[in-house]
């Protein structure tokens, strides 16, 4: 598949992707920049193609937003851009034999998301808390202990916590045991949320 034929939406979720956007939010104008990588003249002004349409790029990142197109990100043009859950998972699987033709071929960094999110799932579960779960004792885990698995502390701005606890739960999705633990401590510690 060339990237003529994937979808505005779907093109800006690959750059995220490479852009590390699992991991931090990702400026619109760097997605912009990639995506033109990806698709050469697909998010440029009709009648000066050698300029990027910054006003496509962000309308497809908000539509890759939408739950009716998967919410495969999440975001805005003011704070950046990240992989959702469901937007990762995408571009994890997305097909790499299907993606690539004679004269297109789309690179993805999915290698990177996975051997992040994979030293993340071992991380998690070296920690105390991820013991006293296993052994039932999840009413023992203490703050410090969410705090270690969540490799924040107090001092933490909420904006830092974020992003932390919007990286394990991409971390955890497809690991029954770690997911549930996350419900589990979301619910347990959601002061720390706020």
């Amino acid at each position: 598949m060339s990237s003529a034929s994937l979808s505005n939406i779907h093109l800006v979720t690959i750059a995220l992707g490479n852009l590390d956007g699992h991991e931090k939010p990702v400026d619109s104008e760097d997605v912009a920049v990639h995506v033109n990588e990806l698709a050469p003249g697909k998010f440029t002004w009709r009648k000066y193609p050698e300029y990027i349409d910054l006003q496509v790029v962000n309308q497809s990142l908000q539509d890759a937003r939408r739950e009716r197109n998967g919410s495969l990100v999440t975001g805005s043009s003011s704070k950046g851009w990240m992989l959702s859950a469901d937007g990762m998972e995408w571009f994890k699987n997305f097909d790499a034999e299907s993606r690539v033709d004679a004269s297109d071929d789309i690179q993805l960094r999915r290698g990177s998301i996975l051997r992040s999110q994979d030293m993340e799932r071992r991380r998690l579960k070296s920690t105390v808390a991820y013991e006293l779960f296993c052994e039932g004792r999840l009413v023992d885990v203490t703050r410090n202990d969410f705090f270690e698995f969540a490799k924040v502390n107090e001092y933490f701005p909420l904006k830092a916590r974020s992003r932390r606890y919007h990286f394990i739960e991409s971390a955890v999705v497809g690991h029954d045991k770690l997911r549930e633990l996350w419900a589990s401590l979301s619910t347990a510690f959601s002061k720390e949320f706020e």
